[in-house]
């Protein structure tokens, strides 16, 4: 058997090509079928594509908002022995709680939305079922939120802890060696006053946090 012969056998002829592959492609593809298609994908980015990204979004905000405060607390708890960050830190707390009323009323806004344009039931535009859209139902969820950022926030904390342990014993210390010096004294007090108040500040953070986590956006 000639190899040569098997092989350009094989080939179609030239003046048969358009047997195979017609000029215009679009005879191939139906139009109905096309707008389905189209639908299809139309719904998904919808309903699906931009909801995760809310998803992911939301997220990360919440914890980038939650870090601030608590690095701000730490701010407030050192501030009075280190160096004034006082209002550093006041700033910092602000703007972040202005920031998680913004992610929320962004959530809401899209949720609305969402449920304005899809709702359960079938879309008769491209012929299937709609369901419920799952990353809005739950849109802060999944181990960024419910593993990682409390992992990170409580070992924040347990760092702080230490950090207002070692600031009491220094408070301790100046007041212990005052020598009768009453500035002393009130820089000691003002240590003890900042590092509650910024222990105070980072606990409701936590608390924030787990509530964030728990709260069931549906």
């Amino acid at each position: 058997m000639n190899v040569k012969n098997v092989l350009a056998d094989s080939i179609p002829n030239l003046d048969s090509i358009s047997d195979f592959y017609p000029s215009d492609f679009t005879e191939f593809i139906e139009p109905d079928t096309l707008a389905s298609n189209s639908g299809i994908f139309g719904h998904w980015f919808f309903t699906d594509a931009i909801p995760a990204w809310v998803s992911y979004g939301v997220s990360l905000s919440v914890a980038i908002a939650i870090l601030l405060i608590v690095i701000a607390g730490i701010y407030l708890m050192t501030s009075p022995a280190l160096t004034d960050m006082k209002e550093k830190a006041i700033n910092t707390i602000k703007w972040s709680i202005v920031g998680l009323i913004i992610i929320m009323l962004s959530y809401t806004i899209v949720e609305i939305l969402n449920n304005i344009a899809f709702s359960t039931g079938t879309n008769p535009s491209v012929g299937i079922d709609v369901e419920s859209n799952s990353h809005l139902d739950n849109l802060v969820k999944g181990n960024l939120t419910q593993e990682l950022i409390p992992e990170l926030i409580q070992t924040i904390l347990k760092l702080m802890g230490t950090i207002a342990l070692l600031l009491f014993i220094y408070a301790g210390g100046i007041m212990a060696l005052r020598d009768g010096d009453d500035e002393k004294v009130t820089k000691a007090k003002n240590i003890i006053i900042y590092v509650v108040i910024g222990a105070v500040v980072s606990l409701i953070a936590y608390l924030v946090v787990e509530a964030v986590i728990q709260f069931d956006f549906n």
